[in-house]
């Protein structure tokens, strides 16, 4: 693999997945080689843009095995040849196109926290490459490692039997450098976790899991502005237009709505097509306690990371979900009277029941 020859008769030879796995290998040169606070500002940065090639590099060897034309962007594809492919001259599609036709065209399984840091990691690619880019050093080493984790999956599911022998003992080795470096790099990540644990404690029952950094660490305050204690994130920042700024938790609550819970936006009624009159709602509800559109429902935290329920980033009240239609149950309506007293319905679906029952 790599360079042959010397001089002028050199020759670079890198096949696709070797390429990529390449590019994995760079990115736990530059994540591991610093000691003591973690990645520099340059290694994060080049392993930030080699960790993206990795992805692109990756995913497109696995849709060009499947056929060549799935490589292919959209508006090349009507105009496209097998020739103009083994020449490269085409146009391929993006990381996140890919990811769209490996699941729905070829099968390939990729959840949804791995495609959300697959797009996160694109942009913080595309920011660096164009415009600059000034983010959390902690919140991108984390991100990293959950998409090295699928990728490190990936190779080994949907090409280990497919390299040839020769292929297979090179690419074999550098995976076997890519997770040891990944192990190193989820032990220093754990042990930032493990000394925020004091601070963690006595907030597990409003914290969530972080949109930046995916830490359990993103503390909601009822007086105070949503921030994640690993990463140091921040609730979005609103204006009023003239000049005044805040965090705004009405934000927060719908970032974490989207990015945690891939929750979609709601269609109101009306023209579906009309964007103007009926533009699309965010995915959260009205706090039946403060009242704030801040309630977002299936929210995990950490005093019981099994249990979903509606957690408000306003005043950072939780309620039980109605197993029926899903809605908070208001703490004046729950819990119930014996023998309804293990119920875990809202007082309207409640009583429908007990009608359906005959009770009432």
């Amino acid at each position: 693999m790599g360079g042959t020859g010397h001089g002028k008769d050199q020759e670079i030879d890198f096949p696709p997945v070797e390429n990529g796995v390449d590019y994995l290998r760079s990115v736990v040169e530059h994540l591991t080689s610093d000691t003591g606070g973690g990645p520099s500002p340059r290694n994060l940065k080049y392993a930030v843009l080699h960790l993206q090639a990795a992805v692109e590099v990756l995913l497109k060897a696995r849709l060009q095995r499947e056929h060549w034309s799935l490589v292919l962007e959209r508006n090349d594809v009507t105009a496209a040849t097998r020739q103009k492919f083994d020449d490269n001259s085409f146009k391929s599609c993006t990381s996140t196109e890919a990811v769209r036709r490996l699941t729905a065209m070829v099968g390939v399984e990729i959840s949804k926290d791995d495609r959300t840091a697959i797009g996160e990691l694109g942009r913080d690619r595309n920011a660096l490459q164009h415009y600059g880019l000034t983010v959390n050093a902690e919140g991108v080493e984390s991100r990293a490692a959950i998409v090295l984790a699928f990728l490190l999956q990936f190779v080994e599911e949907e090409f280990h039997g497919e390299l040839e022998q020769e292929q297979y003992a090179s690419v074999k080795a550098d995976m076997q450098y890519v997770r040891q470096g990944l192990a190193k790099i989820r032990s220093v990540l754990s042990v930032r976790m493990e000394r925020l644990a004091p601070q963690l404690e006595p907030l597990r029952d409003r914290t969530v899991e972080c949109p930046e950094c995916r830490c359990m660490a993103y503390v909601a305050s009822a007086d105070g502005t949503p921030s994640c204690l690993f990463c140091r994130r921040e609730a979005p920042l609103e204006t009023d237009g003239e000049g005044e700024w805040w965090h705004d938790t009405f934000l927060a609550a719908a970032e974490y709505a989207e990015k945690i819970l891939g929750t979609p936006w709601k269609q109101t009624s009306g023209r579906p097509d009309d964007q103007f009159s009926q533009p699309l709602q965010p995915p959260l509800e009205r706090c039946p306690g403060c009242h704030d559109q801040a309630l977002v429902l299936g929210a995990r935290t950490a005093l019981d990371p099994d249990r979903e329920v509606a957690f408000c980033f306003g005043c950072t009240r939780q309620y039980a979900q109605c197993e029926q239609c899903r809605n908070p149950i208001d703490p004046e309506g729950y819990p119930y009277a014996p023998p309804y007293d293990t119920e875990k319905l809202c007082r309207r679906c409640f009583q429908w029941k007990l009608e359906f029952m005959g009770v009432i």
